[in-house]
């Protein structure tokens, strides 16, 4: 909120970064769908391609160390520009909170509890998420500690007792499909998955030691890639090529699991990784929506915008995409190419134009 005046540390930062990107379980499968058993491997190439790209997000933040990015708009673009520019990101940022609702509730109610509408999975997310939002950034970075932990403790659990399961044949030949799926990947993975990271913009101002941003971002953007290359390497090492042929290829995985008598239990892993991802992202999600709701109109007080931007979401997820099928159609198609235009095009952009402008009155000054 923009009453908020909680700070946070580099390392929270980084643990925030790190959570927010955990939470691809649900977008993994849009990548297997166009590259199969080299999912880790092009996670790791869109990695290396991404990383370089994260420095646009961090020089924007250190050119306005005091600004979100909607107040970075408007200083760069002026009033009328970057007030329109401004309310289209919110728009995306509606939009995308409601996919990143929708996406889990259809996953927990298609592969776990069929009968339970999705209404029910999305509004207790949401009352989680607004309880997070309303007490502030700190809180939020607190509670990334313990998701990131139990993030990857889980995953090194299941990791341990699908070991004797793989098998290294499944992983050759490597980038035995054409270049086009590649590339295809590539902008998938970077374009819905990486380049969502630049909503921390929105948290920037928030951290107390500015030196430690770069390096926070760059290893807290690198561990959550990791933890998504270790989902991908267990699902293609357990499956082979059947993992073409899931809709959620990690949760299969995890069912091959033989733990005693309980293995037709043992998908609880996957229930509590989705949980703790899920929240922490869409608790991100909600507060730079509702920071930025109040930056673009000024607003002293949040609360009313807390409870209408829960209310509205839930009103509209049911018109979301449903179906597991058309989310990740929806995914691989539109949300890519407008997270590629929002992520990375209107911040290169505002990058570019706010350098020029700031030299222009440099030469302005010293002609004066």
């Amino acid at each position: 909120m923009l009453s908020d005046k909680s700070k946070i540390s580099g390392m929270q930062l980084m643990l925030m970064s790190a959570c927010f990107l955990q939470a691809a379980l649900t977008v993994i499968p849009l990548a297997v769908f166009a590259s199969g058993r080299d999912v880790w491997l092009l996670l790791t190439i869109s990695l290396a391609l991404f990383l370089p790209f994260v420095l646009v997000y961090v020089k924007l933040g250190e050119m306005f160390p005091q600004s979100n990015l909607i107040q970075i708009n408007e200083k760069v673009f002026g009033g009328l520009l970057g007030k329109g520019i401004s309310a289209l990101y919110l728009m995306y940022f509606l939009l995308d909170y409601m996919y990143n609702l929708a996406m889990p509730s259809g996953y927990m109610r298609t592969h776990f509890m069929i009968m339970t509408p999705e209404a029910i999975f999305a509004l207790s997310f949401m009352l989680l998420v607004l309880w997070a939002a309303k007490n502030g950034a700190a809180t939020i970075a607190r509670l990334s500690i313990f998701s990131f932990s139990i993030g990857y403790l889980l995953v090194v659990i299941i990791l341990l007792l699908l070991i004797e399961k793989f098998r290294p044949n499944h992983f050759f030949p490597m980038l035995d499909i054409p270049f086009r799926k590649i590339v295809s990947t590539v902008v998938i993975i970077i374009g819905k998955f990486l380049s969502e990271i630049f909503i921390f913009l929105m948290l920037l101002p928030r951290v107390e030691e500015k030196n430690c941003v770069k390096k926070a971002l760059f290893v807290g953007v690198s561990l959550g890639c990791l933890f998504n290359i270790i989902l991908g390497v267990i699902s293609v090492g357990v499956l082979g090529n059947f993992i073409l042929v899931q809709s959620a290829p990690f949760n299969v995985a995890v069912r091959q699991i033989e733990l005693m008598n309980i293995n037709s239990r043992i998908e609880i892993l996957v229930v509590l990784l989705l949980f703790f991802s899920t929240f922490l992202k869409n608790s991100i999600l909600f507060y730079a929506l509702v920071v930025g709701a109040g930056s673009l109109f000024r607003l002293r007080s949040q609360k009313a915008l807390l409870i209408t931007l829960t209310l509205l979401p839930l009103s509209l997820v049911g018109l979301t995409v449903s179906s597991n099928p058309m989310q990740y159609q929806s995914g691989r198609n539109s949300l890519v190419f407008l997270g590629l235009f929002f992520h990375m095009l209107l911040p290169l952009a505002t990058l570019i134009t706010a350098a020029v402008r700031r030299s222009a009155e440099k030469q302005g000054g010293d002609g004066a």
